[in-house]
């Protein structure tokens, strides 16, 4: 797989993983693709269940956590990848979604910036929002099953300045 330097801000990976996230400049692929400009007609979907009260002033990373820190017990599961049966406690959640919000940090995203993630429905995409949300930036996400133009439209769309995926999907960017 070929994929221009310029477009690669970044790349991490942990040891003993065989998968890594890849951080994109979407200003410069943008640069690099046509983007049709048409504007797209919204579709909302709403569930038929009760919306869940999350209170206006607390941060969405500390409703998340605000259990875990008050009863202090790490070991809780919180998470849990179905495709390998991998569990994630509390504590792992949130130390790994702070350690990739540092990272993407030192890359530049800032306070009300928009990130896209484009990731299948996984850990690294929970992990991702979190650390997106631990900013204060804002998420925009994408279906890996977008088009290479749908992407750059939806990039465009919501100014995303940096893209979070894995390198399955690098093609689509380019």
């Amino acid at each position: 797989l070929y994929i221009s330097k310029s477009l690669i801000l970044r790349t991490s990976i942990q040891p003993n993983q065989t998968e890594f996230f890849l951080f994109v400049s979407t200003k410069m692929m943008l640069q690099e693709m046509k983007v049709d400009q048409e504007p797209s007609n919204d579709i909302i979907f709403r569930s038929k269940l009760p919306d869940i009260f999350i209170s206006n002033h607390l941060p969405l990373t500390d409703y998340i956590f605000q259990k875990f820190s008050i009863d202090g017990d790490s070991t809780t599961t919180c998470l849990i990848d179905s495709a390998t049966g991998r569990a994630f406690t509390y504590a792992d959640v949130q130390i790994s979604s702070r350690r990739i919000a540092a990272g993407i940090h030192r890359l530049g995203i800032r306070h009300g910036d928009t990130v896209m993630i484009l990731l299948r429905n996984s850990p690294e995409f929970v992990l991702s929002f979190l650390a997106v949300a631990y900013l204060g930036a804002v998420s925009t996400t994408a279906n890996p099953f977008y088009t290479p133009s749908e992407i750059a439209k939806h990039a465009k769309a919501s100014a995303a300045k940096m893209i979070i995926t894995k390198p399955c999907y690098v093609h689509k960017l380019t």
